[in-house]
């Protein structure tokens, strides 16, 4: 195990982007958690042929690299540098390095017990395992998966193959080969897995495909949520609402989220906090509360997409539809119609609702 990070020489060109983070670096080097484990620091400029051979680079996001010495290849893992008030999350996540990556499993209590962990990880409310996932069959691929994923508080795990039952069923139609997933929400008292069959593995992303369906059906915004739905390079289907939706929305959202898992992340809204991104919208005064938007990003130029029809999962669902085949219009921010009776004759006004109807198509 080795980190890498700029040390402090006294060079004249020495970039000190990483000053306020070499704090967190030596403290994780100091911790207890981490004895097992040996530090080194390189100086990219006054080492410029061992920054050669480690690809290492001064940028403005400052990194680390982390070895495991019985891993193929002995191909590094990077992992990003903390300020120095993130020392703590610095360690927490490096200790993932210290464990390997893939646990083996070898009977179908194994497996049940895997599986049900992820249901405890959601109603503990643990920020250490939000999924857990099993490759069955699985290759080169999912280990090189389970190494770059594992500080990210996912959990994996291979069996060679599948016998009847391993899933809790007595059929002979369990999942074969491929890639199940195991999501902790605690939102959720029931754990739901999704699976990947093999053949559609070579043609899949497999990083963005686990952890998109790690996501919640419905995301509490947050800044750090955002983050990582803008990460994964998602479109969102935004959710205002004043008060926390009831049963019935609840499921409809959810039915409309699993149809989109993968493209779209479902993200909900207060309206107390959140009304300045719902006027990007531009929706109706009178329009029903809750109200749904999706656009391809959080960008403030972003086109917007103002749903309105009815609070429904098939036309919700046919509507995100449309929007991933670019089949809509966006919604124009706009003031409200007039309410006046225009007289020929007289100026006419129109406002960016009604700009197409009255001008455009009349």
């Amino acid at each position: 195990f080795c980190a890498i990070s700029d040390a402090p020489p006294q060079h004249p060109r020495r970039c000190t982007k990483c000053v306020g983070r070499r704090e967190a670096f030596v403290a994780a080097a100091a911790s207890a958690a981490l004895k097992p484990a040996f530090f080194g620091a390189v100086d990219v400029l006054a080492q410029p042929s061992l920054r050669k051979k480690l690809g290492a680079k001064c940028s403005y996001e400052c990194t680390h690299l982390a070895w495991r010495h019985d891993e193929p290849d002995d191909r590094p893992v990077t992992v990003a540098a903390r300020s120095n008030w993130e020392k703590d999350a610095l360690v927490t996540e490096l200790t993932a390095y210290l464990r390997p990556p893939v646990q083996f499993l070898a009977s179908a209590a194994d497996v049940a017990a895997f599986a049900a962990a992820a249901a405890a990880d959601g109603a503990d409310g643990a920020a250490d395992a939000p999924a857990r996932v099993l490759g069955v069959e699985a290759g080169a691929s999912f280990d090189a998966l389970a190494r770059s994923h594992r500080a990210a508080g996912f959990a994996f795990a291979k069996v060679p193959s599948l016998k009847s039952g391993w899933f809790g069923s007595t059929s002979d139609d369990d999942p074969a080969a491929g890639v199940h997933l195991w999501r902790a929400s605690a939102q959720e008292a029931e754990r739901q897995r999704v699976s990947l069959p093999a053949a559609e593995m070579a043609t899949t992303n497999l990083s963005l495909w686990v952890q998109s369906r790690a996501l919640d059906d419905l995301i509490d915004y947050t800044w750090e949520q955002r983050t990582k739905v803008e990460s994964l390079g998602l479109a969102v289907l935004q959710v205002f609402c004043d008060r926390p939706p009831d049963a019935t929305t609840n499921a409809t959202l959810r039915a409309v989220a699993a149809a989109h898992k993968g493209s779209v992340a479902l993200m909900v809204f207060r309206t107390e906090t959140s009304s300045y991104m719902m006027d990007d919208y531009g929706f109706a005064a009178d329009a029903p509360m809750p109200r749904l938007g999706v656009s391809p990003s959080f960008e403030y130029d972003a086109p917007k997409y103002a749903y309105a029809g009815e609070l429904a999962a098939a036309p919700i669902i046919a509507y995100v539809a449309s929007f991933l085949g670019g089949e809509l219009r966006p919604t124009l921010k706009s003031a409200d119609a007039p309410t006046e009776v225009w007289t020929p004759g007289t100026t006419r006004v129109v406002v960016g609702w009604t700009l197409r109807s009255e001008v455009v198509e009349s």
